[in-house]
């Protein structure tokens, strides 16, 4: 077992001191200063305010994820983000120039951009089983691009409509290409109904944070949380609504 030593204390491994490498650390030279000079790299827009995760209701963050998902997917109507939380996003990014390393530190991780066809029920189903998430705090509600859900209480339950940002409903049989990274392709079979049909997806190989990044380097200019907040309407608290429709 190795344990962290405390700031100037000597490390020690199974009992005897970890002694620094000069050779090692030489080695290692070049790739430090390229992972310098990536993270550095400018993304050529500047945040105006901070664009943060959000602990539920419109994280401005994982709503500028999903414009970026949104644009990088041919003909996609919809597009699925992150919320905060497990499984989300990992940084807010600071006001100020943003760099490719604000985009990795956001989202470490190397997850694929997936294509998906669903129906508007269907992706109603899903949008409403993240509600409860949220409710209980295990997850903030994830961002949306090319959509916005309005929930209303009838009973204590939770009734999800999903609208066009032009405020025209999605209708239930209406047909719909969806992109969304590959590790939220779960929650579709997480509510599809016995005997419905396997929803068809593909994998696209582009890593989720370089779509970020490439959208923002063609953005560019100034943004700021306001351009992405409006894409959840919810019920006020008294309304005492937890559960979606079964």
């Amino acid at each position: 077992e190795c344990a962290v030593a405390p700031a100037g204390v000597a490390a020690e491994y199974e009992g005897r001191p970890v002694i620094a490498s000069a050779a090692v650390a030489a080695a290692l030279g070049p790739e430090r200063e390229r992972r310098r000079a990536l993270r550095a790299e400018p993304l050529g827009a500047v945040a105006g305010a901070p664009l943060q995760r959000g602990a539920g209701l419109d994280g401005a963050l994982g709503n500028l994820f999903a414009e970026a998902l949104l644009a990088v997917v041919p003909k996609a109507d919809v597009a699925l983000g992150y919320g905060a939380g497990r499984g989300g996003l990992r940084a807010d990014l600071a006001e100020g120039p943003l760099t490719f390393g604000d985009a990795y530190d956001a989202f470490p991780f190397d997850n694929r951009i997936t294509r998906a066809t669903l129906t508007g029920a269907q992706l109603t189903r899903v949008v409403a089983a993240q509600f409860p998430l949220w409710i209980d705090g295990r997850r903030g509600l994830p961002g949306l691009a090319g959509l916005r859900v309005t929930i209303a209480c009838t009973h204590a339950q939770a009734e999800v409509r999903l609208l066009r940002p032009s405020g025209i409903a999605v209708g239930a049989d209406e047909p719909l290409v969806v992109a969304m990274a590959s590790n939220t392709v779960g929650r579709f079979a997480a509510t599809a109904l016995p005997g419905e049909p396997e929803i068809e997806t593909a994998e696209l190989p582009i890593l989720v944070r370089d779509a970020v990044a490439g959208w923002l380097l063609e953005r560019g200019g100034h943004i700021t949380p306001a351009d992405f907040a409006g894409r959840w309407q919810l019920p006020p608290q008294e309304a005492g609504c937890a559960t979606p429709p079964g």
